[in-house]
């Protein structure tokens, strides 16, 4: 009688128990209704579909996203990821949110979870070999950071988790050191601007954009200056050369052959491309009047050397020029002359097995031609002439001012405009004469 009097009470109390555990629990019972009423996947706005329509939206967005491949951008490095590395199970995503958003049967006053969630998906071990072929990333941490981006089907690149970059990581590469000129103006602020440039793979540089982000008064011969200590380093690294173009004179710096002419207002650059798969830092520095560039990068196994061959000299020419000034038949040197260059610029990139030979560049330097004064007033020439009343053998030299004509070569006036004087002749050295008194050259003229 006591057992029958209390069972009801215990069994309803049990109930209302299970109730409130219920209430207060989150529950997993999947509606019948088979609808998702409150939530997202990878930030789509899933609010009253149908689990069908759920499923079919989602295929299309993941078709669009994988259009284009993962971009996994850090400071050391830059990969390219196949999007089919990455694998959607969109099935088992619908199924867990439909689980997670349905309300308990219990629950019929209440509101259902709002739930957001990223899709399931499974990442090729592909990526993971990719990823430790950057010794400064971090592998996991980036994977992480790809199954994020993936998962909620994320646009623009990754940011990889790496090793923060520095000189004490990395090893000089390249370097160039040289004497600093006098009337640097602007040398200070561009070598600042040009410090601590990092270029990752794949990446350009444009001495003309360091000019513009330096913003300061320069001149040019500052600014080829440093470009020319630039191209120097360069050319001692895997770097590809894009653009260079030569002061086509021979610098009081370096050699011929490793000098850079830059010029804003004719658009000629410097620029080169970093496509040592590593990532590559410049430092420029100021100290002692000496400036100093320098190249950090990752070890690499290549040796990379560089030399001027093919040096020709090229002779000047002798620019004549008239004046009174001078007595006639005198000569003054107003200007010296210089020979003038030809070079060639190779780069020999070396390592183990791998040979790799390529011509840099060919210059011209123009010689200094010789400029002689020579005066512009004719030297009488007196031929031999025959006297006819004289015995066979005999001659008599006079002045036939009938055949008179000046000996000097005559190139240029002294506004330095080529001329040819009427009857100007050049007489050779050892010349000899005709019987009318002519002078006999192997000219036609």
């Amino acid at each position: 009688m006591t057992i029958k009097f209390y069972f009801p009470i215990v069994t309803c109390f049990v109930l209302i128990m299970f109730v409130l555990y219920q209430v207060f629990t989150p529950s997993s019972i999947v509606s019948a209704k088979g609808n998702a009423e409150n939530g997202s996947i990878a930030t789509i706005n899933l609010d009253g579909k149908k689990k069908s329509e759920i499923e079919s939206l989602l295929a299309l967005e993941v078709a669009k996203w994988k259009e284009n491949d993962i971009i996994v951008q850090g400071t050391t490095a830059k990969i390219v990821i196949p999007s089919n590395y990455v694998q959607f199970d969109i099935k088992k995503t619908v199924k867990h949110y439909v689980s997670a958003s349905s309300k308990p049967w219990y629950n019929i006053l209440g509101s259902a979870n709002k739930i957001q969630l990223p899709l399931e998906i499974t990442i090729d071990e592909e990526v993971n070999e990719l990823l430790k072929g950057n010794p400064l990333f971090f592998v996991d941490e980036t994977i992480k950071a790809i199954e994020d981006h993936a998962g909620y089907l994320k646009q623009g690149p990754v940011q990889a988790k790496e090793v923060a970059l520095s000189k004490k990581l990395l090893e000089r590469i390249a370097f160039e050191i040289q004497d600093v000129k006098a009337n640097v103006n602007g040398l200070s602020q561009i070598s600042h601007t040009l410090n601590e440039t990092t270029l990752l793979n794949g990446e350009q540089f444009s001495f003309l954009q360091k000019l513009k982000e330096a913003d300061s008064v320069y001149n040019d011969d500052t600014a080829n200056f440093i470009a020319s200590t630039l191209y120097s380093a360069v050319l001692n690294s895997e770097i590809e050369i894009l653009e260079r173009h030569s002061q086509n004179r021979i610098p009081d710096y370096l050699v011929p052959g490793v000098e850079v002419k830059v010029d804003a207002n004719r658009n000629q650059d410097f620029s080169f491309v970093n496509n040592t798969n590593r990532p590559i830092i410049i430092y420029a520095t100021i100290k002692d009047e000496r400036l100093l560039i320098e190249l950090y990068s990752l070890k690499s196994d290549n040796v990379v050397t560089y030399d001027v061959s093919n040096i020709e000299n090229v002779k000047p020419r002798t620019i004549y020029r008239l004046t009174s000034t001078l007595s006639p038949g005198q000569e003054k040197v107003l200007e010296e002359g210089k020979d003038g260059l030809r070079v060639q610029v190779n780069k020999k990139i070396s390592g183990g097995s791998f040979d790799k030979d390529v011509v840099i560049s060919r210059d011209f330097y123009p010689p200094k031609n010789k400029v002689v004064l020579v005066s512009s007033i004719p030297t009488l020439v007196s031929p031999i002439v025959q006297n006819p009343n004289a015995g066979s053998g005999s001659a008599t030299s006079q002045v036939d001012t009938n055949n008179t004509k000046p000996a000097n070569p005559i190139t240029e006036d002294e506004d330095g405009n080529t001329v040819r004087h009427e009857g100007a002749v050049l007489i050779p050295e050892g010349a000899t004469y005709d019987k009318g008194g002519n002078v006999i050259t192997s000219d036609p003229h």
